[in-house]
């Protein structure tokens, strides 16, 4: 899978002075905000193909046979797919957002994935006797399921 754009335009309406601001400030970060959109595409593609593709047959089922003869293909064009071609369609699972708060004027105790593909600082794991790990079973939290979290905020 692959995903580029090549540029990335940000222009707000307007003849205000908050409008010109803001049209500077988006000219600086228009490469960042370019490689944010395409990293996000990506892991919506990666994540989330099953249930786009089942969504997308939902919708244009009742018009397969105008797509493919406007593609000028035949049923025998298409490839067949197998099972590794498939991602189940799961549901999109509700955010949860946990607050983990450390009062403890010690080390965090928290293993982390600093490289990970989204660009997003994750969590490896809560070693045993850590403060991390004291803080979740306080909480009657199970620190293992914590395994891939992404960090929002410290």
């Amino acid at each position: 899978r692959s995903c580029s754009i090549g540029s990335v335009e940000f222009n707000m309406q307007g003849g205000s002075r908050l409008a010109w601001v803001i049209n500077k400030v988006a000219s600086f970060f228009k490469n960042l905000l370019r490689d944010y959109v395409v990293r996000t595409i990506m892991r919506i593609l990666t994540d989330k193909s099953g249930w786009i593709l089942s969504k997308l047959n939902q919708g244009l089922s009742p018009f397969w046979d105008v797509l493919l003869r406007t593609a000028k293909l035949d049923m025998e064009d298409l490839e067949i797919a197998t099972q590794k071609d498939i991602m189940d369609a799961v549901p999109v699972p509700k955010t949860t957002v946990i607050e983990l708060v450390w009062r403890d004027r010690l080390p965090l105790g928290m293993n982390l994935l600093l490289n990970d593909e989204s660009g997003q600082l994750k969590v490896v794991d809560f070693p045993r006797g850590s403060q991390a790990r004291a803080v979740c079973e306080k909480r009657n939290l199970d620190p293992e399921a914590f395994k891939g979290a992404t960090i929002l905020a410290v």
